[in-house]
């Protein structure tokens, strides 16, 4: 099978190489983390954002 797709983290070039043809950066995966309904971390990722954002979100403030 052939390889994947890679995409430079500093020109965003695409690319099947390790490090970027153009700019010489590192490479890695252009996809995104799957979603999972299930993930345990939500809770505090909803909670850090709310805390960052400086709203109250009630639903978060339950603890798994």
């Amino acid at each position: 099978m052939g390889k994947r797709i890679r995409k430079c983290r500093r020109c965003g070039r695409y690319t099947l190489s390790e490090k970027c043809p153009e700019c010489g950066g590192d490479t890695g995966n252009p996809r995104p983390a799957p979603y999972a309904p299930s993930d345990p971390y939500a809770v505090y990722r909803r909670q850090y954002r709310a805390a960052v954002s400086g709203k109250e979100h009630p639903d978060d403030t339950e603890e798994p």
